[in-house]
C-alpha cells in the first residue's frame, strides 16, 4: 500500500510540475523533463519516510525465498559432522 501512495504521490507532483512549466510556456517536451524531475526530487527529499516504506513494500513483492529441502538440510548436517570429526581426529580443532 505504501508502493501505492508513493507512486501516486509523486505521479500528482510530476502532473502539477508539468502543468505550471506549460502554463508558463516552457513548450512541451521541456515541461514534461522538468515536470518528471521536480515532481520525483520533490517526492524523494519531502517524503523520505514513504519512500523507504515503498522500496520496502517493493522488495517484498521480488525478494526470492530460499525453497527449504529436508534432504538437503539433513545431508549439510551430515557433512557438517563428519567435516568437524576429521578435523578433530587431524588436531586443526579451533
Amino acid at each position: 500500500m505504501n508502493f501505492l501512495k508513493y507512486t501516486l504521490i509523486r505521479l500528482a507532483l510530476a502532473t502539477v510540475a508539468f502543468f505550471v512549466a506549460y502554463y508558463f510556456g516552457a513548450g512541451l517536451y521541456l515541461s514534461t523533463l522538468g515536470g518528471a524531475i521536480i515532481g520525483f526530487a520533490i517526492s524523494y527529499l519531502a517524503f523520505p519516510k514513504l519512500h523507504l516504506a515503498a522500496a520496502t513494500d517493493f522488495n517484498g513483492w521480488f525478494k526470492r525465498r530460499p525453497a527449504k529441502n529436508k534432504v538437503e538440510e539433513e545431508n549439510q548436517a551430515f557433512e557438517d559432522g563428519l567435516d568437524e570429526g576429521a578435523r578433530k581426529q587431524q588436531g586443526l580443532d579451533i
